[in-house]
């Protein structure tokens, strides 16, 4: 899963590794999905930001990080159909997992993404 427009680690990499292994190892299962309109942390609740602190992105001058609310539905979705299809084919090691993904509301477990910095970053 990755952001269009993300300027920290951008996409370019990945599709190149993906097109790499799918050259070197057919058939396998590595797929990609781009998710339009969307920076680095676009499944993050916080509103896009320009963060300055981070210098090795493509401009030096910093990266933009944030959520984009569609791309995270969309991408919470994906990432449950991908697991339960993984889960369904190794029967047996996740048979009391349900829905990893969905919390009390149905709508995810409410975690933070792992790209948000910490409050007051």
């Amino acid at each position: 899963m990755l952001g269009e427009k993300d300027d920290w680690t951008p996409p370019a990499y990945c599709v190149r590794l993906a097109d790499a292994a799918r050259a070197k190892q057919p058939p396998n299962d590595v797929t990609l999905k781009m998710y339009a309109d969307s920076y680095h942390g676009f499944d993050s609740a916080r509103s896009v930001r320009f963060r300055t602190d981070v210098p090795n992105g493509v401009n030096k001058a910093g990266v933009h990080q944030g959520g984009n609310p569609v791309a995270k539905a969309e991408s919470q979705k994906e990432l449950d159909a991908f697991l339960a299809r993984i889960f369904r084919s190794h029967p047996g090691e996740a048979t009391a997992l349900a829905s990893p993904f969905k919390g009390e509301d149905g709508r995810g477990m409410g975690l933070p993404a792992l790209s948000d910095p910490p409050e007051g970053k």
